[in-house]
């Protein structure tokens, strides 16, 4: 298996660890701010299954690395096409505005006991928040089409690896529009004119520059 290509799952699976490690609770990415809105198992139970394909795309690169140091199936793209380097480009970019922004927002809201953005008593608007209201997302958005240029030596694989990225995109999409919902019951003002100043994904808004 290509080193580079390794280095790659290790990273993207290296800072998914560190995560957990720092920030027991994951942040506005997690599953966690869906789960626990519902109060009936019936309510919770479409989520659950929705999380399903993300969470496959997410676990295959690790069933593909175990297959491909054993010899046992290629499931990669070969590392010398452009989809392959584009890939590991987008999952190595995605990893570090993951763990950054999980750090980030960690060390700004370890005082306050604050797990995600929903339960903090205050914004955190420095370092990626600055420049993207849901950098965690955005970091795992990047991965997930990461992984589906890297997956898949056949071109019906190909369509499925991107089928499953786009998949995964939007379902942290709708869950970022949920969470967003419940930060805004929350905070209220503060984080309306922070949705002023601050795109969803990536960007400065024109009203903070016109000051």
């Amino acid at each position: 298996m290509n080193n580079a290509l390794l280095l790659t799952v290790i990273l993207a699976y290296g800072t998914l660890v560190l995560e957990l490690a720092v920030f027991p609770i994951p942040s506005e990415a997690s599953a966690l701010s869906l789960w626990n809105r519902p109060r009936t198992l019936r309510e919770r139970l479409p989520t659950a299954v929705a999380a399903l394909p993300a969470l496959l795309l997410y676990l295959t690169p690790v069933g593909a690395t175990v297959s491909e140091v054993a010899g046992a199936a290629a499931v990669f793209r070969p590392v010398n096409s452009v989809y392959a380097q584009t890939g590991m480009v987008l999952v190595w970019i995605g990893s570090m505005l993951h763990l950054t922004a999980t750090l980030v927002f960690r060390r700004k809201t370890a005082a306050l006991g604050g797990a995600h953005q929903g339960n903090a008593a205050t914004l955190v608007e420095s370092g990626p928040f600055s420049v993207s209201r849901n950098p965690i997302a955005l970091g795992l958005m990047l991965c997930a089409f990461g992984w589906g240029l890297l997956i898949g030596p056949t071109q019906g694989w190909n369509a499925v690896a991107m089928l499953a990225a786009l998949y995964t995109v939007l379902y942290l999409d709708r869950k970022v529009r949920i969470e967003e919902r419940a930060v805004l019951e929350k905070l209220g003002p503060a984080y309306a004119l922070y949705t002023l100043r601050v795109a969803r994904y990536l960007g400065r808004r024109r009203a903070s520059r016109s000051r």
